[in-house]
């Protein structure tokens, strides 16, 4: 059984692109080559929401995920 959720972009506060369960750093995020960060583990963009609840989706694409992540912040 999947269980689904949904959210608005209007009620988070904070991003934050999660490679391993850890916090990718984004200024390191702009230094490196998409090929090392295909090496660099499970990724998921956690979604924190003002009512202190956080989603994680998770990506099989290490690249993708920053590529949204990088979108998303700047929105």
């Amino acid at each position: 059984m999947v269980e689904l959720k949904s959210f608005s972009l209007d009620n988070v506060e904070d991003i934050n692109l999660l490679i391993d369960n850890q916090p990718y750093d984004q200024a390191l995020l702009d230094s490196v080559v998409p090929e090392e960060l295909a090496q660099k583990g499970k990724t998921a963009l956690e979604f924190c929401l003002n009512d202190q609840e956080s989603i994680k989706i998770p990506f099989t694409d290490v690249v993708l995920a920053a590529k949204w992540y990088q979108y998303l912040a700047k929105s």
